[in-house]
C-alpha cells in the first residue's frame, strides 16, 4: 500500500515520506490483524486515532516535478517494491499458518470435540414417574466442565447423583467422564450404594493423578418412602420437608473420592413424604461473589426454595439460577438438580 500510494503520487513524494508511508501501512495491517484474530477490541480506537492523524494531519508533498527519467526510475522502484511486498506478505502468512495457525486450529478442533463429548456425558436431566420428578442441568464455565449430574434407573430403583471434580477444563472433564463410566458399570450390578462408591473409589485412585479428587452426593429411591443417600466431601443435600415448610441438611462427613483407596464410604437412610423436595448443588452456585465480594451462600438458596417450593421444579430451578446470575458473575462450573417426591 505504501508503494501504491507513491505510484498514485507519480513518485513525487520525498523518500522519507515514502518510507514513513510504508511503515505506517505495514503497522496498521499488523495491528488490525492482531485486533481481529485476538479479539482485542479495546485497542481498536487507538489504531483508528493514529490512522486519522497520519492520514489527515500529515502535510501534503509540495514537490511537482515534471515526469522524467528520475520519476520513471522511481515508478519502476515502486513496482518492484509491490512485488517484493506481496511475496513477503505471502511468505509471512505461510510461516504464521505453519507455526501458530495450524496448532491453534488443531487445538480449537480438539476443544470443540471435547465440548461435544461433554454435552453427551452431561445432558440436561428431565425425568418423571409415579415416585419422583427430576430436573437438573450443569452449566460449565468453559467448553469442558468438571461437574456431573446423572440419573440411572435399574429394576425398581432410581439413583440420582451429582459430582464436582477439583478444578475445571479438559483434565477435570476427563476425570468426570471416568467417574460416570464407572458409575454406569457399577450401577448395573444392583449392588448397595456404599459398595458401588467404595469400588469406584479404589478404581479412580489407581487411575487418577494424586493432585485431583472428586466430591459427590447420591440418593437412591425404590418403591418405599425411604431413600438411601451418601455425601462424599460435598455440599449437603437440601431436603425440603413440605409438612413443616423447613429444610433439613443431609450430610455425612467423609473425604472426597480418589484420596484414599481403602477408605470406607457410608450411606444413610432418610424418610420422605409426598411433596418433599431434594436439592443437589455444587459450590459453583454458593461461591458466586457480588460487587462487595460477598458469597451468595447456601442460606439464600434455602430461602428461595421455601419461597417458591409450590412451583414446578423446572420453574424452581430457573428461579434459583436467575437469582444467582443477578447476584454476580459465574466463576466456576454450576450444577443444580431438583427432585420432587410424588
Amino acid at each position: 500500500m505504501g508503494f501504491l500510494n507513491d505510484l498514485w503520487n507519480t513518485g513525487q513524494q520525498p523518500l522519507w515520506r515514502l518510507l514513513i508511508t510504508i511503515a505506517y501501512f505495514g503497522l496498521m495491517g499488523v495491528g488490525f490483524a492482531h485486533i481481529t484474530m485476538r479479539r482485542d477490541w479495546k485497542i481498536l480506537p487507538v489504531f483508528l486515532i493514529i490512522q486519522f492523524c497520519i492520514t489527515f494531519l500529515m502535510p501534503e508533498s509540495s514537490a511537482h516535478i515534471p515526469i522524467n527519467d528520475m520519476i520513471k526510475n522511481r515508478l519502476i522502484f515502486d513496482g518492484f517494491g509491490i512485488l517484493v511486498s506481496i511475496f513477503l506478505g505471502y511468505l509471512f502468512f505461510i510461516i504464521f499458518i505453519s507455526g501458530e495457525g495450524i496448532p491453534q486450529v488443531r487445538l480449537k478442533t480438539e476443544i470443540d470435540l471435547a465440548k461435544k463429548m461433554h454435552d453427551v456425558l452431561v445432558p440436561k436431566i428431565q425425568y418423571k414417574n409415579k415416585t419422583i420428578d427430576v430436573y437438573g442441568k450443569s452449566i460449565p464455565t468453559s467448553e469442558v466442565g468438571g461437574d456431573l449430574l446423572d440419573l440411572y434407573e435399574t429394576g425398581k430403583s432410581i439413583t440420582c447423583y451429582i459430582a464436582d471434580v477439583s478444578g475445571h477444563g479438559v483434565a477435570a472433564g476427563l476425570l468426570m467422564g471416568m467417574f460416570k463410566s464407572a458409575m454406569y458399570t457399577a450401577l448395573q450390578s444392583q449392588s448397595s450404594l456404599s459398595t458401588i462408591i467404595n469400588t469406584i473409589n479404589r478404581s479412580l485412585h489407581q487411575l487418577n493423578q494424586a493432585s485431583m479428587f472428586l466430591t459427590a452426593s447420591a440418593i437412591r429411591f425404590d418403591e418405599s418412602k425411604t431413600a438411601e443417600f451418601t455425601v462424599i466431601g460435598h455440599l449437603p443435600i437440601l431436603h425440603y420437608q413440605a409438612h413443616s415448610n423447613s429444610i433439613q441438611h443431609l450430610l455425612i462427613k467423609q473425604i472426597p473420592l480418589s484420596v484414599q483407596p481403602d477408605y470406607q464410604f457410608k450411606t444413610r437412610k432418610v424418610n420422605f413424604r409426598s411433596g418433599d423436595t431434594f436439592i443437589f448443588l455444587t459450590d459453583g452456585l454458593t461461591e458466586v461473589l457480588n460487587s462487595q465480594n460477598e458469597e451468595f451462600g447456601i442460606n439464600r438458596i434455602e430461602e428461595l426454595i421455601i419461597q417458591h417450593h409450590s412451583q414446578q421444579i423446572e420453574l424452581l430451578f430457573n428461579k434459583i439460577i436467575d437469582e444467582i446470575n443477578q447476584y454476580g458473575p459465574q466463576r466456576d462450573d454450576q450444577t443444580l438438580m431438583v427432585i420432587r417426591c410424588s
